[in-house]
């Protein structure tokens, strides 16, 4: 063997090392998450949110709350969370929301603390998109939009128009820029469940329209 692969093989051997502590380090959270199993489950009560995901839930809420300049204690996370969980425990299934927002990815805090919470959040980038998504899934249980998109300044309330005219009475919530009252009035008269630009508050309004809604195939 010559002097070269003999520095290769030795280099190996220190890089490796450092190479394989520095993912773990990088990716611990994702490994966390892969390495801990049930923190969702569906039992016959209902579903049920384990501790650690309901910590990780009110974490993705706070940051959340500090990307949208609402601050957030820790305390009024947790609270916060353990609400929506404990409205999620009347369900028999996770519930699924319908995210509409041109700019997604503005919203990654808010749509991580429902997935954490157990919800499957379906995501729409048009009123046109959010309208076929409606179409052709499975019910959802909640919807929430922007209201200015591209198409349209008021974008929000002309999904909310075409919804209700095909008969869709799903709840619906509006996720503005905007913390008027005078907004939310008008939201919830034009038919909407409310308006905030406030993480913590739309995790309320979505536990508001879980206990209000009825699974779908729910009798009653």
């Amino acid at each position: 063997m010559d002097i070269a692969s003999v520095v290769v093989q030795g280099l190996g051997v220190l890089v490796w090392p450092a190479v394989v502590a520095f993912v773990l380090w990088t990716f611990r959270t994702p490994l966390g998450t892969l390495l801990t199993s049930g923190t969702v489950s569906v039992k016959a009560g209902g579903v049920q949110i384990s501790t650690a995901a309901r910590a990780a839930a009110a974490t993705a809420l706070q940051s959340a709350a500090q990307d949208k300049a609402t601050p957030l204690a820790p305390e009024a996370a947790r609270s916060r969370v353990d609400a929506d969980a404990d409205a999620l425990a009347a369900r028999p299934t996770p519930p699924r929301v319908l995210w509409v927002d041109d700019r997604p990815s503005g919203n990654r805090f808010e749509c991580a603390a429902l997935t954490r919470l157990g919800m499957v959040v379906e995501q729409a980038v048009s009123t046109d998109a959010a309208l076929n998504a409606v179409l052709r899934s499975a019910p959802f249980d909640v919807i929430v939009s922007d209201m200015a998109r591209p198409e349209s300044s008021t974008a929000g309330y002309d999904l909310l128009d075409r919804l209700r005219a095909d008969g869709v009475r799903t709840p619906f919530v509006l996720y503005s820029g905007s913390a008027d009252p005078a907004h939310d009035d008008e939201a919830v008269a034009h038919g909407a469940l409310g308006s905030t630009n406030d993480p913590a508050v739309l995790l309320e309004l979505i536990a508001q329209a879980l206990l209000r809604q009825p699974p779908p195939g729910a009798g009653g």
